[in-house]
């Protein structure tokens, strides 16, 4: 069997992005607002960085000046992986953004220039 598309994993998903360059406003075929937008995620392994790709989709638009292009926020949402043509997709549906203070670590403390 040759499957072109499969939906393979959902979960619950909470981290800091970086925005990219736009945030588009958008109408779906009902005439309802929502927005899309692309950030990166990174992690490090040792020496070596890696930066994970995600689309993102708000429901419900959010018009705030930590939430432009090129700026850090922290995103709550459900993240999909779907398989297209041997190709991975990772969307997240967005419950939740807030902005995300990079001067900070994660436990709150000041992090180091």
């Amino acid at each position: 069997m040759n499957l072109q598309y499969l939906t393979a994993w959902r979960a619950v998903w909470s981290s800091w992005v970086r925005l990219a360059r736009s945030i588009e406003d958008r109408k779906s075929k009902k005439g309802k607002d929502f927005q899309t937008f692309s950030a990166f995620s990174s992690d490090k392994n040792g020496e070596n960085r890696e930066f994970t790709w995600i689309n993102f989709v708000v429901l419900n638009p959010i018009h705030a000046d930590y939430f432009a292009a090129e700026k850090y926020v922290e995103v709550h949402g459900d993240l999909r992986l779907n398989v297209y043509k041997s190709n991975l997709h990772i969307e997240c549906s967005v419950k939740s953004v807030a902005a995300w203070d990079v001067s900070k670590k994660e436990d709150g403390t000041a992090a180091q220039a």
